[in-house]
């Protein structure tokens, strides 16, 4: 069965104890997982004949609701819609609130209550009763530009949302009223996806874009330097979860790969790295920028005495961390060399 144009999002449910993926673009469908076999296909009533993809969806989220298992989705009609995924049909009017596209879908809870979050061009941040079908409270306000990017969490035991447009992130306390936003600092670049996990018991903001960053929401501050440390190309979507009982975090590089990393180890998963990537750290490696050669046969020692080691090489530059290693604190080597030393290690070269 074909789709009238591409799938805009995916995400995931259980469906009488079975793991289903809930696909969106012109419509709604529901492959079950383990047959791989289209179980559900939804037309929702606002498509018009001629099949404008500005009448298409643009994100969706599942969660339960009084026993049901729904999919709650937004797109370019600007309504929010909730369709319970076993009947197969919407469920009560679509809510109105939004006055452009809504980009992106969350769905979470709050004081007990399912509920969605959902974002767009309007610049607003809505919160709705799932149970109700009704809004809490008056949009969120504080972003000036269209947001893309919504997750909700827990943070010390509160329900709060986390938000961004390309050049702003805002963490959201939803137990607070009204709810006040707190941003994250130093971006070093545009965001297009935000999430939130927990690495050691700590609660973890994750933001992608030019790279992949890791924030403490209650602080609004990185924890550490980026993952990517920005030689990727612009990660598009991001997913937290566990392997093995290990935190993760899967990232959506634009057209290229999917990128799995421990965030306990900063240590890429898989034992097939992408084809641009090298699966071995090279003896030797120089900087084409200076001429300067690297020498990672021995122990890495900066300015100060302190050790080093080698986490990675993405094939355009070693990547090291300090030891006793924190895993979540990695630099590409010349940043490295550049705010602490490394001179024992580094011969100059002829660039300069």
């Amino acid at each position: 069965m074909e789709n009238a144009w591409p799938f805009t999002s995916v995400t995931h449910a259980f469906l009488e104890g079975r793991s289903a993926a809930v696909v969106v673009g012109s419509d709604l469908r529901v492959w079950d997982l383990d047959d791989r076999q289209l179980i559900r296909h939804v037309t929702l009533p606002y498509f018009p004949p001629e099949k404008d993809f500005r009448h298409g969806l643009r994100d969706v989220a599942c969660t339960r609701v009084d026993g049901r298992v729904v999919a709650v989705t937004g797109g370019y009609d600007k309504t929010v819609r909730i369709v319970d995924l076993l009947a197969g049909e919407q469920v009560g009017d679509p809510l109105t609130g939004h006055t452009s596209t809504i980009w992106a879908v969350a769905c979470g809870s709050l004081h007990g209550t399912p509920i969605a979050l959902t974002a767009g061009d309007d610049t607003t941040v809505g919160l709705w009763d799932l149970r109700q079908r009704q809004p809490i409270g008056r949009p969120l306000t504080g972003h000036t530009k269209a947001v893309r990017s919504v997750a909700w969490g827990r943070v010390d035991g509160r329900s709060v949302a986390i938000s961004s447009d390309r050049d702003t992130v805002l963490v959201w306390d939803l137990e607070a009223s009204p709810p006040m936003p707190r941003p994250l600092e130093d971006l070093g670049g545009e965001v297009r996806a935000v999430a939130l996990t927990a690495v050691g018991g700590r609660p973890v903001a994750v933001t992608g874009g030019e790279d992949v960053r890791l924030w403490d929401p209650l602080t609004g501050r990185p924890v550490g330097p980026p993952l990517f440390d920005g030689r990727d190309t612009f990660v598009s979507s991001l997913a937290c979860g566990t392997l093995h009982g290990r935190p993760t975090v899967l990232a959506a590089i634009y057209g290229q790969h999917v990128r799995v990393w421990d965030l306990e180890e900063h240590r890429r998963i898989g034992p097939t790295p992408p084809g641009r990537y090298a699966d071995e750290v090279p003896a030797h490696w120089t900087d084409p920028a200076t001429g300067d050669v690297y020498d990672l046969t021995g122990d890495l020692v900066d300015d100060d005495g302190d050790r080093w080691k080698v986490v990675d090489y993405d094939g355009i530059e070693p990547i090291v961390c300090e030891l006793p290693n924190d895993p979540t604190v990695a630099f590409g080597i010349v940043d490295a060399h550049q705010e602490f030393g490394l001179s024992s290690v580094i011969t100059p070269g002829r660039h300069r």
